[in-house]
């Protein structure tokens, strides 16, 4: 994710994909999102002021995923 004074953008690559990034698989400390290609969700600030409403935030993902059957009767 990229959050910028004018836009805030997300990328994804599936789990082992050819194309991530090198500085992402190499958890670079030096980034250049513009050779990432189209994000996958890109909200541009046109009515909202993103630094007003977005300050510093920590993003968590949880990929647990659950395991349930279905039991016939």
């Amino acid at each position: 994710m990229e959050r910028t004074s004018s836009h805030i953008s997300v990328w994804f690559w599936p789990r082992n994909a050819k194309v991530v990034p090198p500085e992402i698989v190499d958890a670079s400390e030096s980034i250049d999102p513009s050779t990432w290609g189209m994000p996958i969700a890109n909200f541009v600030d046109n009515d909202c002021d993103l630094n007003e409403k977005f300050g510093p935030h920590n993003i968590i993902i949880n990929l647990t995923f659950c395991e349930f059957s279905v039991v016939a009767c």
